[in-house]
């Protein structure tokens, strides 16, 4: 049977499952939602009704809402870089532009030489 609870964190920050017997829970089956105060899992406890605050749901919505909440974590992780993370991507990045600027200062040179060279021989770029 699947369960969505509200109201999950009371006025004090503690979770309340609503007296739902935690030993009847399918373990790993719990998916929190803080900002919208919710719960959702999976138990054997034979709940014949909705209870206040307790809403039987379908194992479609129960599978629905967890791959919402995967992705939701997946998509989070991403656009979370650490700050050390973020340091380490910044230095390299550096480092980078650097080796670029020095190529690119390499390539100015070989290309003055070469005009050099073209306007020495009289602009005959054959010479």
């Amino acid at each position: 049977m699947f369960l969505k609870i509200i109201n999950f964190i009371d006025k004090y920050g503690t979770a309340d499952y609503k007296g739902i017997n935690l030993d009847f829970v399918i373990p790993n089956t719990q998916i929190y939602n803080f900002e919208q105060n919710l719960c959702y899992l999976e138990t054997d406890e034979n709940i014949i009704k909705d209870k206040d605050d307790i809403f039987i749901i379908t194992e479609e919505e129960y599978i629905k809402y967890k791959q919402q909440h995967d992705k939701d974590i997946e998509e989070s992780k991403k656009e979370n870089i650490q700050p050390n993370q973020q340091q380490a991507l910044n230095a390299k990045l550096l480092k980078d532009n650097a080796n670029f600027q020095i190529e690119l200062d390499k390539q100015e040179e070989l290309n003055s030489s070469l005009l050099l060279k073209i306007a020495k021989s009289g602009g005959n770029a054959n010479a």
